[in-house]
């Protein structure tokens, strides 16, 4: 998928807006000129397009943000959220935390990385 900046996302939007415009004016000149059923027709036609093209600026504004998965990895899974937080609600410092995940995962913790998890939790 192409990734398109605000510029052109905006730029996108008012092109299709310039389509409808230029829609309802075809309507009315095309009305006197051509049998009405021809002209349903068209119109049809031109309605699709625009729904087409609604429908990919929409999947473009919805797209996630980091798609590539570029950046730093998050340190903590859910469950090691889950209990960093339990064991903040029950008191114990960010230092004993990190002593605890330690030893619990067999891996290094710092008392800076509980830090930053507790507080990226209650925001």
């Amino acid at each position: 998928m192409t990734l398109f900046s605000k510029k052109e996302l905006e730029r996108l939007q008012h092109e299709n807006n310039a389509l409808h415009d230029k829609i309802t004016s075809l309507e009315a000149r095309l009305a006197n000129s051509f049998p009405s059923h021809k002209v349903k027709e068209v119109c049809q036609e031109f309605n699709n397009y625009i729904d087409t093209l609604e429908s990919e600026l929409s999947a473009l504004k919805n797209r996630p943000r980091n798609e590539r998965g570029a950046g730093r990895k998050r340190k903590a899974t859910s469950e090691q959220v889950a209990l960093i937080l339990s064991l903040s609600d029950e008191g114990k410092s960010h230092s004993a935390i990190a002593k605890i995940l330690s030893t619990e995962y067999n891996e290094p913790w710092n008392k800076t990385t509980v830090r930053n998890v507790v507080l990226a939790a209650k925001n």
